[in-house]
């Protein structure tokens, strides 16, 4: 036999590779595969590895490996021939022409064993059937695709932007995040240039009587009930109105009240 029909690593690795293009096959079974390869004879590509080298070399436990092993031979990557009184012979088939997955790709050789071709598709006689992907992987996408859809786009920064304290941002973004507030986000914003608008709660309001944003958002304080316009403009809180009388009037106001107490006001 000459060089160019050898079992060769190049060979091996492209083995390997038309391998994990099969979608019958899992990553524990590619690791099986992968040490018989390893000890695979390159002229007969044949092997002879124990149940207990397999284990050792692959690190995957004896049950995995068994059921491996009838994965392989089920997508006709390799066949198994137990022999007497000695360790079972596997035959590495996946290069032979028409053989390989029928649920995946198929590795096959030409007639001359001297070039190799991987094909994309199971192999139906000398007919390429384009891969199809499983109907379980196709769930587990769309199952994917459905939750990066539903997920919220991250809105802490629009409310921090537009609040009108700058205060404790990592708490107030730990807060935000804790309510899950994305959904509720267009709610919050609004509340806030409500707040801040005319005739709102804290339209001129001094910055130390508007609430820490972490204070906000652990309150669900946009949840308030607040009517527009219960504070007039330029008015703040705490102001005290000026009396609309005159100075003496005001003074016997003063007067009056502090006798009901039995005070009396020198004058």
């Amino acid at each position: 036999m000459n060089d160019s029909a050898l079992f060769s690593y190049s060979e091996k690795l492209a083995y390997l590779r038309g391998a994990c293009l099969d979608s019958a096959l899992v990553r524990t079974d590619l690791a099986v595969l992968a040490v018989m390869l390893d000890f695979a004879n390159r002229q007969t590509r044949e092997c002879f590895p124990s149940i207990t080298t397999i284990v050792r070399e692959s690190k995957v436990p004896k049950t995995t490996v068994i059921r491996a092993i009838k994965r392989l031979e089920a997508a006709r990557w390799i066949t198994t021939s137990k022999r007497q009184g000695a360790a079972t012979e596997y035959q590495l088939t996946g290069a032979i022409d028409g053989t390989g997955s029928a649920h995946g790709t198929g590795a096959t050789w030409n007639a001359t064993g001297a070039t190799r071709v991987l094909r994309t598709g199971p192999v139906d006689g000398a007919k390429v059937v384009p891969w199809t992907e499983p109907e379980q992987k196709k769930k587990k996408n769309r199952k994917k695709q459905q939750v990066i859809a539903s997920r919220p786009a991250e809105r802490f920064a629009e409310f921090y932007a537009g609040y009108p304290k700058k205060e404790s941002k990592p708490a107030a973004e730990k807060a935000w995040k804790r309510h899950k507030l994305d959904s509720e986000a267009d709610a919050v914003i609004a509340d806030v240039k409500a707040r801040l608008a005319t005739g709102g709660p804290w339209s001129g309001l001094d910055r130390q009587f508007i609430p820490l944003p972490a204070t906000y958002l652990n309150g669900r304080r946009w949840e308030d009930e607040w009517a527009s316009g219960s504070r007039p403009a330029g008015k703040h809180v705490g102001a005290i109105p000026r009396e609309q009388g005159s100075e003496q009037e005001i003074e016997a106001a003063n007067r009056a009240e502090l006798a009901r107490f039995g005070l009396e006001v020198n004058p």
